[in-house]
């Protein structure tokens, strides 16, 4: 009688841990995908930029990119007013924000809150690129 109810222990065991294991791939799969970022209209933005080429400083701009979870773009990309493209840049743009607000609304996602400020743009060998940050002032002092 023990190993009868030993097996039928053991049988049912295995059949439960058959149905967990199928019913938390398709959650993990669901969960991959809405982590996945917004590519589509990222893409987008980055096809409108191209080689960003330019003659002077006067023609790098910035475009937020992205949303964070409590405001603000996630970062800037640089790009050039006298590429063909450029006039869709802002509104591809704005497109992808929304995406990743409609993203971190459905995940219930979180951020860091840090403020990522426009670096600005200038044209270094003939294409736009973003500024480098400014250094930090070093915190020792002699």
């Amino acid at each position: 009688m023990n190993m009868r109810i030993s097996l039928i222990s053991l049988s049912l065991s295995l059949c439960l841990s058959a149905f967990s294991v199928q019913a938390a791939e398709p959650a993990k799969a669901t969960a991959k995908k809405a982590n996945e970022k917004p590519s589509a209209e990222l893409d987008a933005v980055k096809k409108a930029i191209g080689k960003p080429v330019c003659d002077s400083n006067d023609q790098c701009k910035t475009v937020a990119m992205g949303g964070k979870a409590c405001g603000g773009p996630e970062f800037f990309l640089a790009w050039s007013s006298k590429v063909e493209t450029a006039a869709k840049v802002p509104e591809l743009a704005s497109r992808h924000r929304v995406a990743r607000e409609n993203q971190i609304a459905a995940n219930g996602e979180m951020s860091d809150c840090k403020m990522v400020t426009d670096p600005g743009a200038q044209c270094i060998a003939k294409k736009c690129e973003l500024k480098p940050a400014p250094k930090a002032a070093s915190a020792s002092a002699s």
